[in-house]
């Protein structure tokens, strides 16, 4: 059964929805982390770069002769400097596709991913935090949540007298 609610309650100590739980994880990295359990649960071999100097990259992806690259972003709107940047990465690195992930993208990012893949032999994929929350709910990953679990004070915003 899947936690979160489609709609987002600010001033609930639950995370409401999968996209607050997302933006509350404490870094990067760690976002970099839920995001290579969800291939592994997929079946993908996942392969984790170091946290800095990752080589354009932060995820590479293997399976029945598939390769990808992935490249995760913990914040909104990006642009299409990073899907040039991973493409870029990608070709070099001679793999079949590359994912962004992240919590949104801008309409150029998406422009950008549509252009790359006509253009070349990369299948580019741009998965916001919708796309993330479908996987993770096709992978029944519920027992990641306590794992990743971030504990939020309640707001007080006068409303409530806390």
């Amino acid at each position: 059964m899947d936690p979160f609610s489609d709609e987002p309650h600010p001033d609930s100590v639950v995370h409401a929805t999968f996209r607050d739980w997302i933006i509350d994880l404490k870094d990067d990295r760690e976002f970099e982390e839920l995001v290579r359990d969800i291939y592994d649960r997929l079946d993908w071999d996942t392969q984790l770069t170091q946290a800095t100097r990752d080589g354009g990259y932060d995820i590479r992806l293997e399976k029945m002769g598939l390769s990808k690259l992935v490249e995760v972003k913990h914040s909104p709107n990006i642009g299409p400097s990073v899907v040039r940047e991973i493409s870029g990465t990608a070709l070099a690195e001679n793999v079949t596709g590359v994912s962004v992930v992240a919590i949104s993208f801008t309409p150029g990012a998406k422009e950008a991913a549509t252009k790359i893949g006509k253009n070349s032999h990369l299948n580019v994929e741009l998965k916001d935090s919708n796309r993330l929350h479908r996987l993770f709910k096709r992978t029944q990953m519920w027992d990641l949540i306590d794992e990743y679990a971030v504990e939020r004070e309640p707001i007080d915003d006068g409303v409530f007298g806390w």
